[in-house]
């Protein structure tokens, strides 16, 4: 599964849709704005930042839970647009969600989110990759 995610503000959220709120927090990286390449399999996702291959690897979050099987990434910027969009903080996620029934086992990208289905409950880790000098080149979420 792939999709694109844009980040005009390099700063990336990454969370379970159903419990993506207006106080959710970026990761603690700040990556160069652009649109990235985003894959996902059975056993985890990838954000590809740049092409040049990790040499080194940290921890960017720890795990967290994903009740509703879903995983979604997002910039800092769309998470006004997103929580916006209904009147209660459930609406947002029921909007989306009738766009995951339309396209099920699909990654979705909707009001600046990317979503991708997981055969998981719970997010392990979230990584970052560096290359020699010390740029973050991957994110990655293990399931």
């Amino acid at each position: 599964m792939h999709a694109t995610l844009a980040l005009p503000t390099g700063r990336l959220i990454v969370g379970d849709p159903s419990a993506l709120f207006g106080d959710a927090k970026p990761l603690d990286l700040t990556l160069p704005p652009g649109e990235y390449q985003v894959s996902a399999n059975a056993s985890g996702l990838e954000l590809r930042v740049a092409e040049d291959e990790p040499v080194r690897w940290e921890t960017a979050a720890p795990g967290f839970d994903a009740p509703s099987g879903y995983l979604c990434l997002l910039d800092e910027s769309a998470l006004t647009e997103f929580t916006d969009l209904g009147d209660e903080p459930v609406d947002e996620y029921e909007l989306l969600t009738e766009r995951l029934r339309e396209h099920p086992g699909e990654p979705v990208e909707y009001s600046g989110l990317v979503v991708f289905p997981i055969r998981a409950d719970r997010v392990l880790a979230l990584r970052a990759g560096c290359d020699r000098t010390g740029r973050c080149t991957r994110i990655t979420a293990q399931f």
